[in-house]
Parts: C-alpha cells; structure tokens; sequence
C-alpha cells in the first residue's frame, strides 16, 4: 500500500506515465477510440480538409481521417518496439550472464562486442 502512495507522491511519474498509459490504452482499443475506419471510410467531398471539430487531424487527399490512421497505425509501431526491446534484453542477459559466469573471457568478449557492433547503423541509414 505503501508503494502506491509513493508512486502518486512523485508527480514526475504522473506527468510522464499519465499520457503514456493513455497513448498505450488509446492504441490497444483502437476501435473504440477511432473515430472513422481508415480504409473503408474514404469520402472524397471531404478530402483535403484542415483539422476541425469533425477531423481533428483534418482528411487526407482521398478523404480519410488522419486521426484515424495513426491510431490503428500506432499499434504496429508499438508492437516493433515492443519485439525489438525484447531482443535487446535477452540479448544483455545472455552477455551479462556469459561475463559473469565464464570469468575473464566471457567480460572481453561482452566489453569488446559492442564496440564493433557501433559503427554498423549509420552504414544502413539512407541519408549520408
């Protein structure tokens, strides 16, 4: 219980966390909180309208609600990064417990193997 009190005494938690648990419930139930279907609800009569009372994110040039589209697009953003921070932490287990167990080279290869893992990723990037 006391915990719990805790967390809401600290308002750095509830300034951050408030919103984030309200983007992650907004992108879970995307139904319920999309206003228009993304695909299906495409009107051309109003394509290209600026955000308003009906488009909060305005319509896009065949007519559909932007708003609408970057909540059921959310989900598979955030399923990437869910899958991808899991690889990450299985993979830094996997190194820290090699380095704690196998002694002097299991910490050379967990202190060696980053640093040439570095330079590969702005190899990869389209932009120079």
């Amino acid at each position: 219980m006391k915990k719990q009190i805790l967390f809401f005494k600290q308002r750095i938690n509830l300034l951050i966390g408030g919103p984030l648990s309200c983007f992650y419930c907004n992108c879970c139930f995307r139904p319920v909180f999309a206003p228009y279907d993304p695909v299906h609800d495409a009107d051309l009569m109003v394509a290209e309208q600026p955000p308003d009372k009906t488009f909060w994110f305005g319509t896009d040039e065949q007519g559909r609600d932007i708003l609408s589209r970057v909540i059921y697009g959310s989900r598979i953003s955030l399923s990437i990064g869910l899958v991808t921070q899991i690889i990450n932490t299985v993979i830094g287990i996997v190194l820290g417990v090699t380095a704690g167990f196998s002694g002097s080279g299991g910490t050379i290869l967990s202190w060696g193997l980053p640093p040439l893992c570095c330079p590969y990723p702005p190899l990869f990037l389209p932009w120079p």
